[in-house]
This record gives structure tokens, C-alpha cells and sequence, in this order.
């Protein structure tokens, strides 16, 4: 019985840890072609420029979207990240205006940016690898 007892609360305990890198306040849905999964927003200069900084990954089926506020050139930097993502450049009707894939980490100062070339609202953060195997085009829209 105490064996039971403490798996349970090292379950219990580890459970929170294991989740934390994976949960948000601030969540909306995206869909693309016929995939739906969700998506950290974030619409303030300081939640943008931290980003996806010093999080250990980014949990799969979910995103970060930095939503601009107005149609722009922006770029944004891999300091302080931890694992490559592809970034999904989206105009303001939504629809994929610019792709970035594999932008890796960066190692050493100063860290290369990642800008569209194209004017954009939006900025979506996923998993590297999430444009090609959902092969996302340039034109395709999103629905949030």
C-alpha cells in the first residue's frame, strides 16, 4: 500500500512539471487545410519579443501566434531557443504570405533574424518540419 501511495504522489507531483511547458492563458484555434490544433497568441511587445525563449519545446499539435497588430516587415530571432521551428508568415485575410522552415537556434552572438519578405500581420511558430509535413504553399489560409 505505501508503494501504491507513492507512485501516486510522485505522479502527482511530476504531472504539473510535465504538462507546464504545454499550457497557456492565452489560447486561440487554428486551422489549416483540414488540421485544427491550438495556439499560444501573443499581441504585447513583451509576451512577442520573449516568445519561445528558454522553453525546454514546443508540445506537438501547438503553435505560437504573434499577432502584429498592423501589416508590416518583421523579423524575429532564435536567442535563446532551444529547438528549431518553421515560422508561417500570414497577411491580414489570413493566408500564408512568406515561409521560414528549420530556422534553427541560435548559438552564438549576434543571432541571425528571420524576416518576411513580404508584408505580414501575423506570425505563426511551430515545430520545424510542420510546413513540409502538412505541405503548406504560399496562399493557403488559416481560419483563427
Amino acid at each position: 500500500m505505501q508503494r501504491l501511495l507513492n507512485s501516486f504522489f510522485t505522479v502527482i507531483l511530476i504531472f504539473p512539471i510535465f504538462i507546464s511547458g504545454c499550457k497557456s492563458s492565452n489560447i486561440k484555434q487554428i486551422c489549416v487545410k483540414d488540421y485544427c490544433f491550438r495556439s499560444e497568441a501573443v499581441d504585447n511587445e513583451a509576451t512577442r519579443e520573449r516568445g519561445l525563449m528558454y522553453r525546454d519545446r514546443l508540445c506537438q499539435g501547438q503553435g505560437m501566434l504573434f499577432i502584429f497588430g498592423k501589416s508590416g516587415i518583421y523579423s524575429i530571432w532564435m536567442k535563446n531557443m532551444l529547438f528549431p521551428i518553421d515560422i508561417i508568415w500570414i497577411s491580414q485575410d489570413k493566408r500564408i504570405v512568406y515561409l521560414t522552415e528549420n530556422a534553427q537556434p541560435c548559438l552564438s552572438d549576434p543571432c541571425p533574424v528571420f524576416t518576411s519578405l513580404i508584408p505580414a500581420s501575423y506570425a505563426l511558430e511551430v515545430n520545424s518540419g510542420f510546413v513540409k509535413s502538412h505541405r503548406l504553399r504560399i496562399g493557403d489560409t488559416f481560419k483563427f
